[in-house]
């Protein structure tokens, strides 16, 4: 790859939820890796704390999680790009399991990213405080840019 320009980028990140917001962003980051001529890596996290037990309560076995999980989430990705970064190449689309937050900021790590695009989400008050909100803990621990995009 060319050496990358003074402030431009070369690996954008784009996880995504499907939601009206992620949808604004993806425009973003289309148009930030077409102007970079940036890889663009588009990642769906399976929260497997939604997955993680039966109807019993007990665990699921790693294997049954990336059965009913994971390939449904890729299909679900894979729609999510064909319609979003039609005609766009240089992109990989990724499906982890894990807590959203942690597993964007590992593939940051792993991947050298040097830009993470975010749609802001439109919880507030209470639900805010008491579930979290993936894009304030990717802002306070990402070793990278972050972009966070509210939708219109």
């Amino acid at each position: 790859m060319a050496a990358k320009k003074p402030g431009g980028f070369e690996r954008i990140l784009f996880p995504t939820d499907f939601s009206k917001a992620s949808e604004t962003a993806a425009d973003c980051a289309l148009g930030l890796a077409r102007a970079n001529k940036a890889r663009l890596y588009v990642l769906y996290v399976v929260d497997i704390r939604d997955y993680a037990t039966n109807f019993y309560g007990h665990p699921l076995p790693h294997q049954r999680l990336d059965k009913e999980a994971r390939e449904p989430a890729m299909a679900a990705l894979k729609k999510f790009a064909a319609g979003r970064f039609k005609g766009y190449r240089n992109m990989e689309l990724k499906v982890l399991g894990g807590r959203p937050y942690e597993e964007i900021v590992k593939m940051v790590r792993g991947l050298k990213i040097d830009l993470v695009v975010m749609g802001a989400s439109s919880r507030t008050g209470v639900s805010r405080l008491l579930l979290g909100s993936n894009v304030d803990r990717v802002l306070r621990t990402a070793k990278c840019s972050v972009m966070v995009v509210q939708n219109p």
